[in-house]
């Protein structure tokens, strides 16, 4: 009797069980592990801060299915300038989460310069500055980790930037902020009864090799 084609079996079925641990671990701590602003959260932001030759003046112009657009400008700004849209005084638990990202959607004619903020009211990370092109969508991400207190983060704000005036005179962005729903994690139960249907999965291609022999 030939036993080699119900051990080959037996191995491809192990195979695709630890395939499916796999996956499941990696869905698990994917989504614990990153946080985007939800609609309300986008809604409730304002200028907090500028700096710069002359002041700016921040405002919401609309707000659609994919995000809310705002206006940002300097009137006759010269040289390098920055603005603070964003929001102070929350207290949000992002304790399960390691990542904050959040993706923009440039609308101006010329580059402009953009990075994400947030502070737990000691400290402040602040992600790397990148330049996104006119009608170009890009998504920014800064590490929570070095924040002592996850549990109550207390300011998040996106910093826009550049070195006015921009090409055709420009000293007025447009840029919109895309808004989806926080990704909290898997509850502990969901956890474990995926884990027992891909045990039970494994027990029931293990008894049919054994049938088979």
């Amino acid at each position: 009797m030939n036993n080699k084609k119900p051990k080959i079996a037996l191995f491809k079925k192990i195979s695709q069980v630890a395939v499916l641990f796999t996956a499941l671990a990696s869905a698990q701590f994917s989504s614990a592990a990153m946080v985007s602003l939800n609609l309300n959260d986008i809604l409730g932001f304002s200028q907090i801060d500028f700096s710069g030759s002359v002041s700016a003046q921040s405002a919401q112009t609309n707000v659609d299915a994919n995000g809310v657009t705002f206006l940002t400008f300097w009137v006759l700004g010269d040289g390098e300038v920055s603005a603070d849209i964003g929001r102070q005084g929350l207290t949000l638990d992002w304790s399960a989460f390691d990542t904050f990202s959040q993706s923009i959607l440039n609308h101006d004619e010329n580059t402009w310069n953009f990075s994400l903020s947030a502070s737990d009211g000691i400290s402040t990370q602040t992600s790397s500055t990148i330049g996104i092109a006119p009608d170009q969508e890009q998504s920014l991400s800064v590490s929570l980790l070095p924040l002592a207190n996850l549990n109550s983060i207390t300011e998040i704000y996106i910093t826009i930037s550049a070195n006015l005036p921009l090409p055709g005179l420009d000293t007025v962005s447009e840029y919109e902020l895309s808004f989806a729903v926080n990704e909290v994690p898997l509850p502990a139960s969901s956890w474990f009864f995926s884990l027992s249907i891909a045990a039970l999965l494994f027990v029931r291609s293990k008894r049919s090799a054994s049938c088979s022999e």
